[in-house]
């Protein structure tokens, strides 16, 4: 940082306070308390739970393919072949 002067520093910091009060210009870290922390992490492994299960339950195995159950049709439970240009064969199991 260039030379900056702590006079300057402590002129701002108290035009801060004195506009939007002494909650602006606090530590954030001195108002964090063990019990804060432990309830924080508790939350955001919780969090971490539900979007895990959420991730993997809607999903189905399709012939090597991940898709979604929503956009397997249960009807087509049968293996289908289908050709392209009189070349591929390719077999469908959805």
């Amino acid at each position: 940082m260039p030379n900056v002067d702590p006079k300057q520093i402590a002129a701002i910091e108290k035009a801060i306070e004195e506009k939007y009060g002494n909650i602006a210009v606090l530590d954030p870290s001195s108002l964090w308390t063990t019990e804060k922390e432990k309830a924080y992490l508790d939350q955001i492994k919780s969090v971490e739970k539900y979007y895990r299960q959420q991730a993997y339950e809607n999903y189905t195995d399709q012939g090597g393919f991940i898709l979604k159950e929503k956009l397997v049709s249960k009807k087509l439970t049968s293996k289908t072949n289908v050709l392209i240009k009189n070349k591929y064969v390719i077999n469908l199991c959805l």
